[in-house]
């Protein structure tokens, strides 16, 4: 069941470090769901992803990135290993 987040007091979290309590957020408005344990954030305007170790990322206004975000998780894969991995901070 689709459900709306609201804005917290740092922003709308798309993720959180298990380690060291950073976390990537969006302090525009903006409108995001909840469906099923995923997050689904909608842009019709700039919006900027923060994070306390990384440089912001701006999402602009243009045609390809207007419209419907969902937030995924990074995985990297160790080809000596043979596996997959979550990235973390």
């Amino acid at each position: 069941m689709k459900k709306q987040i609201e804005k917290s007091n740092r922003g709308y979290v798309l993720a959180e470090g298990e380690v060291t309590g950073h976390y990537h957020a969006i302090s525009d408005d903006i409108d995001m769901y909840e469906d099923g344990g995923v997050l689904t954030f909608a842009n019709f305007k700039p919006a900027t992803i923060t994070h306390q170790e990384h440089e912001p990322l701006t999402i602009r206004e243009t045609h390809e990135e207007v419209g419907d975000h969902t937030v995924g998780i990074v995985r990297e894969f160790d080809p000596f290993r043979e596996e997959a991995r979550k990235v973390t901070d």
